[in-house]
């Protein structure tokens, strides 16, 4: 016995025969468990068997909770379901349409340059033209990114914009800046080239947002098959279409 005072932690004589009550306690308590769950089974065996217990009932607030619930309005199916959509390829066609333009100015700017200002081609013109298109499309996609994030954070019951919206954006930019190519003159035509510019990095955005917002599942098959249009694009009109007109004319 090193602590007599049992305040202070310690046990004194009478203190062996208080594990053996704590047994016969538990022991005690055990039984009486037992006995209740005894007569609950014996109760709920004499019931009568045609007695049911009555299932709630969905009330009104029920439903409407279940109502309010926002669901998902991406479309679902397979891989093979969705390639039946005129919706999918409408946008892959959409992409082809609108990115031509880009992809000729981009890949043609002192050409273009030099057939409507009538200067000779410099390295200042060029370097000129490829600082405002990786600033302009950064701007592009940043401004896109930015929609993005505004369209999320509406509140679920409340969503009155949607990133679909932007679908119409790079096709007007695109216009807009191939009527100004074609009417204003050769001295302006680096306000053509920003809209453009600023166009490429909306539509790279675009591409890169528009699968996981439509479609719930295989994003990266349509994103990449959605990248092969750029491909048609450069082949179909940068090669056959605006490489055989410059050809005939020099």
């Amino acid at each position: 016995m090193l602590l007599p005072v049992r305040w202070l932690g310690g046990m004194d004589d009478r203190a062996g025969d208080e594990p053996m009550r704590a047994i016969v306690s538990e022991e005690a308590v055990g039984r009486s468990d037992e006995i209740s769950f005894t007569r609950a089974d014996a109760a709920v065996t004499n019931a009568p068997d045609k007695e049911q217990c009555p299932l709630p009932e969905m009330t009104s607030d029920t439903a409407d909770a279940a109502s309010e619930i926002p669901q998902d309005p991406r479309y679902g199916g397979t891989l093979w379901d969705n390639l039946k959509r005129p919706d999918l390829w409408l946008i892959f066609l959409m992409f082809i349409c609108q990115s031509a333009l880009g992809v000729i100015v981009v890949y043609n700017a002192s050409t273009i340059s030099v057939a409507l200002t009538g200067r000779k081609r410099s390295q200042q013109t060029s370097a000129l033209y490829t600082a405002f298109f990786g600033v302009a499309n950064s701007v592009g996609r940043v401004c896109m990114g930015m929609f993005e994030a505004f369209v999320q954070h509406q509140p679920p019951n409340k969503r009155r914009y949607l990133v679909t919206l932007a679908l119409p954006l790079s096709p007007f930019l695109a216009a807009v800046a191939g009527t100004l190519l074609l009417t204003i003159p050769g001295e302006a035509i680096l306000l053509p080239y920003i809209i453009i510019y600023f166009e490429e990095g909306v539509f790279a955005a675009v591409t890169a947002l528009i699968f996981p917002s439509l479609f719930a599942s295989h994003h990266g098959v349509y994103y990449n098959v959605g990248f092969l249009t750029t491909v048609i694009s450069v082949i179909g009109f940068n090669r056959f279409l605006f490489g055989f007109v410059v050809d005939a004319k020099t």
